[in-house]
């Protein structure tokens, strides 16, 4: 009796070790199917740099890559078979409280970067806070204190809302300002007036890539309409004689516009954006030649989100990096 019982608890030892064994196997094969997503999306981009055409755009529909007549997005980014597993490149996009699944690369330059917002633009952020239904106090004292934040003065931004040292350090658990470029959005909870309400709003919208960026640039073919909003209320008002209806009517026309004809994003008739085409009247005209200081066309900084599995040990991996379109470079790399 005694050996039987130790012969049964010898087994089940040696079963949950083989188990074990079995997972971690997995997850070291997960990691490899993923760097060989990231392989597969250097090619993708590739082949985008040196198509003359596609090279010059990016668009919610061929973003960081070129698609073939008889290809989507789908077919290139689910479920793509690698050794004993498989991958997919996918982000959760949100339209109109809904999310949904959307296959291939998302761009940065979709979002505003917090290392480019200055004492002279930092109202874009502060727009865009409002818009989020925010009160017009918690949007002027986040906004303020992120420039505050990562510029390298002791200078207060605006000096009821920012925030230097001396705030930091006047808190019951004190810490320094950085005055250092953001490294990741989570720096966030660190600035004055950021609560976790506010950043899970935000966090779709902000970006710190580049980390170095001499100026705020938006990809006005990718950036969600709020985005725009945000940045064309910036240049409404006296300066340019307009109004916030004007800024608002130009995102909408600008929106619809780069939708095509099936007023669907992310379709084969995505159009890129032709001021000339956009129908603005003068006002609309007048604030968008402003604004294109802060545009681009084309995007250099890309978010991959790829789901790893390894088939045979049911394990899977998920991967999230941002890869420098001009060299190749991996920025980020986060894996759950």
């Amino acid at each position: 009796m005694i050996l039987t019982v130790l012969t049964v608890g010898i087994g089940r030892m040696a079963s949950v070790e083989v188990a074990l064994l079995k997972h971690a196997l997995g997850q070291l094969k997960t990691k490899y199917i993923g760097w060989g997503a990231v392989s597969y999306a250097f090619y993708q981009i590739k082949r985008d740099i040196q198509d003359e055409k596609t090279g010059k755009f990016d668009s919610l529909y061929e973003c960081g890559l070129k698609l073939d007549e008889d290809k989507t997005q789908e077919d290139l980014f689910k479920n793509i078979p690698l050794g004993e597993g498989f991958f997919k490149i996918s982000y959760l996009l949100k339209n109109k409280n809904k999310e949904e699944e959307v296959f291939g690369f998302q761009d940065e330059e979709r979002k505003i970067n917090l290392n480019a917002i200055t004492v002279e633009n930092y109202s874009i952020l502060h727009n865009l806070i409002v818009d989020l239904d925010f009160d017009e106090t918690t949007a002027e004292t986040v906004a303020a204190s992120i420039v505050d934040w990562h510029d390298q003065d002791s200078q207060v931004t605006n000096n009821a809302f920012g925030a230097e040292e001396d705030y930091y350090q006047g808190l019951a658990n004190p810490f320094h300002c950085k005055n250092l470029p953001f490294d990741s959005i989570q720096e966030l909870f660190l600035v004055r007036g950021m609560t976790p309400e506010l950043f899970d709003r935000l966090k779709d919208y902000v970006t710190v890539f580049p980390k170095d960026a001499p100026v705020l640039l938006v990809n006005l073919n990718t950036a969600p309409e709020i985005v725009v909003r945000a940045l064309a209320r910036n240049f409404s008002g006296i300066r340019t004689n307009t109004e916030l209806e004007d800024a608002d009517s130009l995102s909408r026309k600008l929106v619809t516009y780069r939708a095509g004809d099936d007023e669907k994003e992310m379709t084969q008739d995505d159009r890129t954006i032709d001021m000339n085409n956009l129908g603005l009247n003068a006002k609309e005209q007048v604030i968008y030649l402003a604004l294109e200081r802060n545009s681009t066309q084309v995007s250099h900084y890309f978010r991959l989100k790829i789901a790893a599995v390894h088939e045979l040990s049911g394990v899977s991996s998920v991967i999230e990096t941002v890869i420098f379109r001009d060299n190749l470079s991996i920025l980020s790399w986060e894996r759950e």
